[in-house]
């Protein structure tokens, strides 16, 4: 799974951004608590106002 696995090569502190399709935001935000290697994942939607990027910042320091 790409959550888990791309924490080890972002830098401390750093961002793994996702560009989703419409309606997959919810679940891709619930699998980035559920990794336990990220703070609260935020959610930006795009200029018709569908959910469309899930990005978290790594815990690791």
């Amino acid at each position: 799974m790409l959550t888990p696995a791309a924490v080890e090569h972002l830098n401390p502190s750093g961002w793994l951004l996702v560009e989703l399709g419409a309606g997959q935001a919810p679940e891709v935000a619930r699998i980035f608590r559920e990794c336990g290697k990220y703070r609260e994942p935020i959610i930006a939607s795009d200029p018709a106002s569908i959910e469309r990027v899930v990005g978290a910042q790594s815990t690791a320091l």
